[in-house]
């Protein structure tokens, strides 16, 4: 009966380490898969690099000025140099260029931007950059309807009623898409909780500070969204509208980060059942010792004895087979983890041409690090009334009148706001 157990207990075992065998080998052929691929990926990322000459390296921020209804007024860009020193070499499509950080002259010729005389310790610099007709990343429509009616912005002054508010954020097909790619755009719309009630917007998240409620909605890298927003308003302004675009979460450096840590607990813990192993095969031993002086010591059991130390013969012959198969597997694990290690190598290599990719774009050039800031014109009195037309000079007694009672209502209104 013992013997039979210990069959039993041998085929199990074999079955366990040819199926173990199985699931090592495909975790083996996934590695090589997912390290070819990311080898695959990150030489096609890596490939378009472009430099601009020896251009100081530098961070880019974009601000944009917007309209009432999204389309583009003014482009300009903030160059900002960390650790300066001597003369400053950069590139830009600009129109026009200005320094932000001393008085120092900044010479602009066909794209070339150029300032001599640096300092001797590192400082951070800045200069601004305005652009001409550029195609930006993203395109934007604001729309407005008040009581089911579409009106403009400035119709939109200081009325009320219900109002609809409908933002489009897309993608321009116009445009280099390495940023509407790579790049989350993050919508914040601020309403004065005195101006608007009532409010509902699908989706968006919404923060309430003092007399300011502030609604955001995000739009993940390559997508569009239509955001609606609407409320019940009374003597309606609103504030300037903001948008940002930034680069996506670095996903890759968390879940590389994480694979590491599992293959280091992967190759801790087969060490430990080594280990283990070790040690039962050595009690065997001991074990098989004790038997021998037990057969010696008791005649009359000789023959029960004797197939006693065959089975646990069989089965020690057993225990180190599979102490045999934890060693391979173990150098098994050490190629694994070898295996893993490349395929981490090539992760950074992804995460670094992820982080470095650079295009031709005039937007681009030699910057490390792009962020984009959008801002909306506001709907507020000061912004029209130097656009409102000329109203005829009064002329009869009961004209005059009715123009100071309408100029002390407008300054009324006006200073309530």
């Amino acid at each position: 009966m013992l013997v039979s157990r210990l069959q039993r207990s041998q085929k199990q075992r074999g079955r366990w380490g040819r199926k173990l065998s199985r699931l090592l080998l495909l975790g083996l052929l996934g590695l090589v898969l997912v390290s070819t691929t990311a080898s695959m990926y990150a030489a096609s990322v890596q490939a378009p690099l472009a430099t601009s000459g020896n251009a100081s390296p530098k961070d880019e921020t974009v601000f944009v000025n917007l309209g009432n209804d999204g389309a583009v007024r003014e482009v300009y860009v903030v160059n900002t140099f960390h650790a300066l020193t001597g003369a400053l070499l950069d590139f830009g499509a600009y129109s026009s260029v200005q320094n932000l950080s001393d008085e120092r002259e900044i010479s602009l010729s066909d794209g070339r931007v150029e300032m001599v005389g640096g300092t001797q310790e590192e400082r951070v610099f800045r200069y601004q950059g305005t652009l001409g007709q550029v195609a930006l990343p993203w395109l934007f429509n604001v729309g407005y309807q008040l009581n089911g009616k579409t009106v403009t912005a400035e119709q939109l002054l200081g009325a009320s009623g219900r109002l609809r508010i409908s933002i489009s954020v897309r993608p321009n097909p116009a445009a280099p898409s390495h940023f509407a790619d790579r790049y989350t755009v993050q919508a914040v719309v601020p309403l004065l909780v005195d101006k608007a009630a009532d409010v509902y917007a699908s989706g968006a998240t919404s923060l309430l500070v003092g007399n300011r409620l502030t609604l955001g909605f995000v739009v993940q890298p390559g997508e569009s969204h239509l955001q609606t927003i609407e409320a019940t308003v009374r003597d309606f302004v609103l504030p300037r509208m903001e948008i940002t675009a930034f680069r996506a979460a670095k996903v890759q450096g968390a879940w590389r980060d994480n694979l590491q840590s599992a293959l280091s607990g992967l190759t801790g813990g087969l060490t430990e059942m080594v280990g283990g192993t070790t040690t039962l095969r050595n009690g065997l031993s001991t074990l098989h010792t004790g038997v021998g002086e037990l057969r010696s010591s008791l005649i009359p059991l000789t023959n029960g004895a004797l197939e006693f130390e065959a089975a646990l013969n069989e089965y020690a012959q057993g225990v180190e087979e599979f102490a045999a198969g934890l060693a391979d597997l173990h150098a098994a694990d050490l190629e694994v983890q070898k295996a893993g290690q490349l395929m981490l190598g090539h992760l950074t290599a992804v995460q670094s041409g992820y982080n470095d990719v650079s295009t031709a774009d005039p937007l681009r050039g030699n910057a490390r690090s792009v962020q984009f800031v959008f801002v909306t014109s506001p709907i507020e009195a000061e912004h029209y009334t130097a656009t409102l037309p000329e109203l005829p000079v009064p002329t009869t007694l009961t004209e005059r009148i009715v123009e100071l009672v309408r100029r002390i209502l407008l300054l009324g209104r006006e200073s309530t706001r």
